[in-house]
């Protein structure tokens, strides 16, 4: 995503067919950059998202939990990640109408 200095977002021009130029619109008309990136949290693909912790060094990790499974390994995997690499994190909780009725009182 990109925006301007007045924090508008800049959006690619309608009905392009190339995904490459709207890239590259975005990226030449902003002056400001934000880069999503959605790494793997099962426990098959932890060495891509460590790769991916390291190698793309980002400012922040948001680590998401269900409130209907709790924390996992692999929560707590995440977790020391984040903390080991000293990147900021955000807890997310999703999924709280699934939750037991006894864990929202």
């Amino acid at each position: 995503m990109g925006f301007d200095l007045n924090h508008n977002q800049i959006l690619p021009p309608r009905f392009s067919k190339n995904k490459n130029k709207d890239w590259k619109h975005i990226a030449d008309n902003s002056s400001r950059l934000i880069n999503l990136i959605d790494l793997c949290g099962h426990e098959k693909y932890l060495k891509t998202t460590i790769y991916g912790m390291v190698a793309l060094v980002p400012d922040y990790s948001f680590i998401v939990v269900g409130a209907n499974m709790g924390l996992s390994k692999m929560t707590r995997e995440h977790l020391g990640l984040s903390l080991f690499l000293k990147i900021p994190f955000a807890i997310i909780v999703t999924k709280i109408d699934l939750a037991p009725e006894n864990i929202l009182k």
